[in-house]
């Protein structure tokens, strides 16, 4: 198998996996402008564009952390610099379920690569716990809800526990 670092765009990288068999084909997600999410249209030009550029292959030839880390090299080339994305997964500790993003796939920018390094070393509660503050992926994990944010200072520090490390 290959060495698990891989770069996109010059954007470094990592997965753990393995190769499975093969199934072609492709399945395109769509980004809107910002002029289509103002406008609610969308022009015929911009969506072909949006489609071939945008298209995620859903080969089985590629490991499910490859094809996380092809989403995550699109998602990044359009959202700019300065961007960590990491995948965060349930694994089992003692009786208990916790979340780690160690040995996950992640896309950053260098300049982030001290603080994808914190995050190797946290986990956090994949169950709900009256006692403890589960941190932002515990957050999402267990609400299913997502979260986004341009700047992490946006959160006290019980909402996000590694804002002394950002």
């Amino acid at each position: 198998f290959q060495d698990p670092v891989c770069s996109f765009n010059g954007l470094e990288g990592s997965f753990v996996g393995e190769k499975r068999p093969v199934q072609e084909m492709s399945s395109p997600f769509y980004c809107l402008s910002d002029t289509e999410k103002i406008s609610g249209k969308r022009s015929k030009k911009n969506s072909l564009t949006v489609a071939v550029d945008c298209s995620v292959p859903r080969s089985l030839s590629y490991s499910l952390d490859e094809r996380m880390l092809k989403a995550l090299s699109l998602f990044m080339e359009f959202s700019g610099e300065g961007i960590l994305a990491q995948f965060w997964t349930p694994i089992k500790t003692g009786d208990q379920f916790m979340l780690s993003t160690s040995d996950q796939a992640y896309l950053l920018d260098s300049r982030l690569s001290g603080y994808r390094e914190v995050s190797r070393k946290f986990t956090f509660s994949a169950e709900a716990n009256q006692y403890s503050s589960p941190g932002l992926p515990g957050r999402v994990f267990i609400s299913g809800v997502p979260e986004w944010t341009s700047n992490v200072m946006y959160y006290k520090t019980v909402e996000y526990l590694r804002m002394k490390h950002a």
